[in-house]
């Protein structure tokens, strides 16, 4: 979500490690295939543990780009998705972008019941 909204790309370390991902996967598949299931529960152990670290990964630097983008924000703030970002979307996710700019922000409401904390139903 943070590659398309603000346009940042995957840089070459990226790309390296979901190609590992992908190809420890099919080797685990393959030796599950050709090889004992013991030996395949190990692969598939293995690739688990490196995709939880590429995840990890990914997750600690759009946490990054993200204290980056508000700290950004301060100085220069937010105007909208980038317009080149839009146009290469969807033409339905274009028209649903659109939408939500015309919307008009409203109080959230409360609970299940709709009530808000004073136990009041909000205004109707």
């Amino acid at each position: 979500m943070l590659q398309t909204r603000f346009n940042i790309q995957n840089d070459p370390c990226d790309d390296t490690l979901l190609a590992i991902v992908a190809v420890l996967n099919v080797l685990s598949f393959i030796v599950r295939m050709v090889g004992s299931e013991s030996n395949g529960d190990a692969c598939e152990q293995l690739t688990e543990c490196v995709n939880a670290s590429v995840c990890a990964c990914m997750l600690t630097q759009h946490d990054i780009q993200i204290k980056a983008i508000e700290e950004n924000w301060t100085q220069n703030p937010y105007g909208g998705m980038n317009q080149q970002v839009l146009l290469a979307l969807p033409p339905q996710q274009q028209e649903m972008v659109q939408g939500f700019a015309q919307l008009k922000p409203s109080a959230p409401v409360y609970g299940a019941t709709g009530m808000n904390p004073s136990g009041a139903l909000p205004p109707q």
